[in-house]
């Protein structure tokens, strides 16, 4: 058997409960509530796969040299992050502000590349001063990826005295987020 003592503890901690738990709320201790948020960053970004070559074929020019309008297309797939605003550029290493040119040895062939999907107003070729925005409507990924394909056209104007050689011409294709 348990001693007196012992037993009255039990009971003064038991009969202590009881009273306190018949105080009310608002006379207990203050309390104090701070708010805090959640935060996870998303950072959007964008892939794209090489254009193949700028293909304009083999003409035969004239005696003189003349050649006719020549036109060529390639393609580059664009993936971004749903939501996610780009800008697409195309720039060549034989010239600026939409004159591009093609180089065979010291001799030059001029011409154009534009995009098939729509150009910023005003704009007629794709160039330093005409980025062409975007603003992935509706094409970035959406939980299944979904892909822009963007066309290159090119274009070789009629020229007069071309000399026979293979022109070439870097061109780079720049997707900014």
């Amino acid at each position: 058997m348990a001693p007196a003592s012992r037993l009255c503890g039990r009971c003064a901690f038991t009969i202590g409960l009881a009273v306190l738990s018949l105080v009310p709320a608002g006379a207990r201790a203050a309390t104090v509530t701070q708010s805090f948020q959640a935060k996870y960053t998303v950072n959007g970004t964008c892939t794209t796969t090489t254009p193949s070559t700028l293909d304009f074929g083999t003409i035969t020019a004239s005696a003189s040299g003349a050649t006719a309008q020549t036109t060529a297309s390639t393609s580059a797939t664009i993936m971004c992050t749903s939501g996610l605003p780009f800008d697409e550029m195309l720039t060549s290493g034989n010239g600026s502000n939409g004159t591009y040119t093609m180089k065979s040895g010291s001799n030059a062939l001029n011409y154009q590349v534009f995009f098939q999907n729509a150009i910023v107003s005003g704009c007629t070729t794709v160039n330093y001063t005409c980025p062409y925005r975007y603003n992935n409507q509706g094409f970035g990924m959406t939980g299944s990826a979904s892909n822009l394909t963007q066309y290159f056209n090119g274009r070789i104007l009629a020229q007069s005295s071309v000399p026979a050689g293979t022109y070439t011409d870097t061109m780079t294709f720049t997707v900014i987020w």
